[in-house]
C-alpha cells in the first residue's frame, strides 16, 4: 500500500475514532462539552418546515400499520474540496450555521467542528410511516413515523381514546477539516439520541430512547425503527463544489 493510501486509511479512522470519543464524553442533551468554551447559540434556521400530520376524526378508532424506513441510511461523509484549508474552514462553518446548527466546539487549529441540533426530528430522521385506518370506513391518513408530535383514536366503538405521541431528537455532528495540498478534506459522521413518549390515556406515559449512528438503524420495543437522512452529514457540505 502506498503512503498516500494508508494516510487515506489513516485519516478516515481518525474521523471515526473522534466521533466516538466525543459521543462518549459528551452525550446529545447532557451538561458540558468537549471544549472548555461556551457554546456559540445560533438563532433557529428552518430546515424544512414541518408539516402537521392529519388529525384522526373525533370518536371513531383507528387501525395502525406501521411501514419502516425503504431505504439506506445516511452515510458518514468524505469529500475534498477545490480550496484551501483556511476557505473551506469558513465555508463549513456558515454551511452549519444557515441550517440553525448550535456550534459547541469550533477548533480551526485542530480542524474539528462539534455542531448539535435538539428538537423536531423530522428534517433529520427517517422513521418510516404510520397508516391509520377509520374504522367502519376506507379513510387512511399516513403520519411521518419522524413527526414530532401525532395523535391517534385507539378502543372500540363507545369506548375509543387518544394516544398522543412526542418525539425529540438531539444530535451530534462531529466534522473534520484537514489540508490535503491545495485541496482540503471535510469527514463528517452523527450520532442520534431519539426520546419517544407516547401518552395511551391509560396511566403514566411511557418513554423510550433510541441511540444510533450514521449508518445505523435505531429500534423501539414496539418494532419502529429510525435511520438518518444523510441530511446531517451532508450539512457541512451544503452549497460547495465537491
Amino acid at each position: 500500500m502506498g503512503v498516500m493510501g494508508r494516510r487515506h486509511r489513516a485519516w478516515t479512522a481518525t474521523a471515526a475514532g473522534l466521533v466516538f470519543l466525543v459521543a462518549a464524553c459528551n452525550a446529545p442533551g447532557g451538561p458540558g462539552t468537549v471544549d472548555s468554551a461556551a457554546p456559540e447559540s445560533v438563532s433557529t434556521v428552518v430546515v424544512r418546515a414541518p408539516v402537521r400530520p392529519a388529525q384522526p376524526a373525533p370518536g371513531v378508532p383507528e387501525r395502525l400499520a406501521y411501514v419502516p424506513p425503504g431505504g439506506p441510511a445516511g452515510q458518514p461523509q468524505n469529500a475534498t474540496l477545490p480550496m484551501p484549508a483556511n476557505e473551506a474552514w469558513e465555508s463549513v462553518i456558515a454551511a452549519l450555521r444557515a441550517q440553525g446548527l448550535t456550534l459547541a466546539v469550533a477548533d480551526e487549529r485542530r480542524g474539528v467542528v462539534v455542531a448539535t441540533f435538539s428538537g423536531d426530528p423530522a428534517a433529520w430522521l427517517d422513521c418510516g410511516e404510520i397508516r391509520a385506518t377509520t374504522v367502519g370506513a376506507a379513510a387512511t391518513r399516513t403520519v411521518p413515523g419522524a413527526a414530532e408530535r401525532a395523535e391517534f383514536r385507539r378502543g372500540t366503538q363507545g369506548a375509543q381514546r387518544t394516544v398522543r405521541r412526542n418525539q425529540r431528537l438531539d444530535a451530534r455532528l462531529v466534522v473534520l477539516v484537514e489540508p490535503d495540498g491545495e485541496q482540503t478534506r471535510v469527514a463528517s459522521s452523527a450520532l442520534y439520541v431519539l426520546t419517544r413518549m407516547i401518552d395511551a390515556g391509560t396511566g403514566a406515559p411511557s418513554v423510550e430512547t433510541a441511540e444510533f449512528r450514521s449508518g445505523e438503524r435505531g429500534e423501539f420495543s414496539g418494532g419502529a425503527s429510525c435511520q438518518s437522512r444523510g441530511a446531517l452529514e451532508r450539512a457541512p457540505l451544503r452549497g460547495l463544489t465537491v
